[in-house]
């Protein structure tokens, strides 16, 4: 069994459904045959000694991790386009927009009733005059069938967008000027009669042509690459709005493997200053078993989509509670094990009764002196806890115990 089978088996079953000797025994599998778990800590911190002597432990916020990326999930941009955007976009735009402008193209009498109500709400009765007094502008032409189509779908999908904080009309010009839409409107074009007047045809072609050239100017590229990042924001903002809603309501013990980890002196116990405290989770509550699982390391971040934001709430809850235990590569060396528990098991101090303390290792920098009145002060409190000095080997880049 690796991590990610271990995850999956133990990660959604409720307690009730749970036997905590078969979760140990996997538990083992996964580290080295032991229950026993390690937590580093400063001696700069007041809570440090104190916790212990109260016999507590403390839990972390995810929401204020120092990495950015922990427990939080990447929105696919993509598929946030690709299955509900552009589909309401396409279908808007062939049930609608091109039952409206297709007639352009086959009516015989341009007096005709339906050929009036659609020249009158594209505005063609304005370019048709402005085009027979050869005062059409190109310009005049996208626009107003660019206006024209973009009134007709802005009620009919602009909730989606609201939901996610995008602009409708940066992100329908974008659409526009897709080959989706350019291809459809060719298509129109390609439908005219003879029959048809002239001038109309003329219009059309010179719009649809304005149409294919509009985005090429680089003014216009510059305003869609910005369109492009800020949509990407408001990703990213989305995302950081679903950590912080689901994640508020859980803390996480942060753990380890070992207490010879070198970077995680330097780095968790003040550079060798502090401490490592050694927790048997074979004498622990069921509750910390339960909700103990190991962190995996990827290059990849966990991924959550459009669907399960805002149809399926169940998965999304799932998919965060398995962000929380995927890392970056970067931190693999930490060999983590993380204990989640909801707020409602916590302190308002977001502490917990502390598992069974084993060992205490004092880190190689610590002095004599503070040594021994800690050590003093832990036996007072629990004589049964084994505390041990570490020191530098003097041969190779690795810490031993004192003798």
């Amino acid at each position: 069994m690796n991590k990610t089978q271990f995850n999956n088996k133990y990660l959604f079953k409720l307690k009730s459904n749970l036997n905590i000797d078969d979760k140990k025994e996997d538990i083992k599998m996964l580290n080295n045959g032991s229950l026993l778990f390690y937590r580093y800590y400063p001696l700069t911190d007041k809570y440090t000694i104190k916790n212990i002597l109260d016999s507590i432990i403390h839990f972390s916020d995810p929401c204020k991790f120092n990495d950015p990326f922990d427990s939080f999930v990447g929105i696919e941009m993509n598929d946030v386009i690709r299955r509900v955007l552009i589909p309401q976009f396409e279908e808007i735009f062939k049930n609608t927009i091109l039952a409206s402008l297709i007639p352009l193209s086959t009516i015989d009498d341009i007096d005709d009733g339906t050929a009036n109500i659609i020249k009158n709400e594209i505005g063609l009765d304005e370019l048709i005059v402005k085009y027979d007094n050869e005062e059409i502008c190109e310009e005049v032409i996208f626009d107003t069938i660019f206006k024209y189509v973009m009134n007709i779908m802005k009620p009919i999908v602009n909730d989606s967008f609201e939901k996610i904080g995008l602009n409708f009309e940066e992100m329908f010009t974008l659409f526009w000027e897709s080959n989706y839409v350019q291809n459809e409107l060719k298509n129109i074009k390609d439908t005219g009669t003879s029959t048809l007047p002239d001038n109309i045809i003329q219009n059309m072609n010179i719009g649809l042509d304005v149409m294919s050239e509009h985005c090429k100017s680089k003014k216009e590229k510059l305003r869609f690459k910005k369109n492009k990042k800020e949509f990407s924001i408001l990703i990213d903002d989305l995302g950081k709005k679903i950590k912080e809603s689901f994640l508020k309501n859980y803390k996480i013990l942060c753990l380890t493997n070992s207490y010879d980890k070198k970077l995680m002196w330097s780095h968790y116990a003040d550079k060798h200053n502090g401490i490592c405290v050694e927790y048997d989770f074979d004498i622990v509550s069921e509750d910390l078993v339960a909700t103990l699982f190991p962190v995996s390391y990827s290059n990849n971040r966990p991924i959550i989509n459009y669907r399960q934001i805002f149809d399926k709430k169940d998965e999304l809850k799932n998919e965060i509670l398995k962000s929380m235990l995927i890392k970056s590569k970067d931190w693999s060396y930490e060999n983590e094990w993380r204990v989640l528990l909801p707020n409602s098991f916590l302190d308002d101090n977001y502490n917990y009764t502390s598992p069974k303390i084993k060992r205490i290792y004092f880190g190689a920098n610590v002095t004599e002196k503070r040594y021994n009145y800690l050590v003093k002060k832990i036996k007072k409190y629990d004589s049964t806890i084994e505390c041990i000095k570490l020191k530098l080997n003097y041969k190779n880049f690795e810490l031993e115990k004192e003798e």
